[in-house]
């Protein structure tokens, strides 16, 4: 596409609080309406955009007081992203990124350089490459040498394994005897700790960092990566975060007019506070600061189930197990929230065939319980849900 792209959402922002009527005009203008897929003008009025069109004379322009001349620049429409974890991305932008360090030298340079460069008092990276540990027996030796008082850890290009310095595994609660299902804390042969977390334990890591994240840090996350969506056109996510105080900051921004995108998001069904604050029968909303949001701009849209067991390792290999999720939930657990929940949304997040399996056999069952109620889930939107 020619010159510079707007997104026509953002345009309508700029004009939603006032009653005028503005035309744009001089455009390349893709419509997404097969009978006119492209035009040279749009007209916005309160807000929307009322009129596109092709041709314009002299006589059109006089009739609008107010225009913009966008000079061949190209405007599409909104693009939606459905499924991605919007906050954890803009709090990896803020975090300090290791995707140039490729050996024990680099790693340790970027630390000096770097190191007083804290989230609310933790030292955290990400991107680290595997090849950096591989002649690395006790990472956290390395890391305590470097930063023996602040509690650092740097996630790994995967997002599977972390490692940590001594401060930051006393911070997490990690000793030598703490367990941790679907990970592993990993200890030497004389049973010492090394300072690496390999899959569930480094996802229980990161659910504790989250924890931690203050509010003024959450909003510079959603405002960062909020930037960069929006330069790639993006003006609506579904976004599949893990904490209902989120959406809280979601809904205090969007009254502060400083979310500029659309956000419908989906909790985390395991998580206590979740269950209590967000599963309330049949609504997709939450009052948490009180009137004023506009909720179709900010609004909850489903509660996800899943404990997804694809790339989890096993004690005697090191080998990626073949996927395969389950679902947590057996199928008389799952036919009870399709039987006492029906005016609310689930999403299911499984990999491979038995996961999905786990859900259709619920539906069976359901559907011989009770022959009077009507599912709402078809074999497609199963299929969908497994994408």
């Amino acid at each position: 596409m020619r010159g510079l792209i707007i997104i026509a959402i953002i345009l309508s922002g700029f004009v939603s609080s006032s009653a005028q009527v503005t035309l744009y005009y001089n455009g390349n203008i893709f419509t997404s309406d097969q009978s006119l897929p492209v035009a040279t003008y749009f007209v916005v009025e309160n807000g929307f955009i009322t009129k596109t069109g092709s041709r314009l004379d002299e006589s059109d322009l006089k009739k609008y007081a107010n225009q913009v001349n966008l000079q061949s620049k190209t405007v599409i429409p909104g693009i939606i992203d459905s499924h991605l974890h919007f906050i954890d991305a803009g709090l990896n932008l803020l975090q300090t990124s290791f995707s140039n360090s490729h050996d024990r030298l680099s790693l340790i340079e970027k630390i000096k350089s770097t190191k007083n460069e804290l989230l609310d008092g933790i030292y955290i990276g990400r991107d680290l490459g595997h090849e950096v540990l591989k002649a690395m027996e006790k990472p956290k030796d390395l890391l305590d040498s470097l930063m023996p008082e602040t509690p650092a850890i740097i996630f790994l290009k995967s997002g599977h394994a972390a490692i940590v310095n001594s401060v930051a595994l006393k911070k997490l609660g990690f000793t030598s005897t703490s367990t941790i299902t679907d990970g592993t804390i990993q200890k030497d042969i004389s049973g010492n700790l090394t300072g690496l977390l390999m899959e569930g334990a480094s996802m229980e890591a990161s659910r504790q960092i989250s924890s931690i994240y203050s509010s003024e840090t959450i909003e510079r996350a959603i405002l960062k990566v909020q930037s960069n969506a929006l330069c790639y056109g993006i003006t609506t996510i579904g976004d599949n975060t893990f904490s209902p105080y989120f959406f809280k900051i979601y809904q205090q921004l969007q009254k502060e007019d400083l979310l500029k995108i659309r956000v419908r998001a989906r909790s985390y069904g395991r998580i206590p506070e979740t269950e209590g604050l967000m599963k309330s029968v049949g609504k997709k909303h939450m009052g948490f600061i009180g009137g004023g949001v506009d909720e179709t701009r900010v609004k909850y849209h489903a509660m996800k189930f899943f404990e997804d067991q694809s790339l989890s390792l096993n004690g005697h290999s090191h080998d990626m197990v073949e996927p395969g999720g389950n679902v947590f939930l057996s199928p008389d657990q799952l036919a009870d929230i399709f039987q006492l929940h029906p005016a609310s949304t689930f999403a299911f997040h499984v990999q491979g065939k038995r996961g999905l399996q786990n859900i259709l056999d619920a539906v069976k069952t359901n559907e011989k319980k009770d022959h009077s109620r009507a599912m709402y889930w078809t074999m497609p939107d199963m299929l969908r849900a497994n994408k």
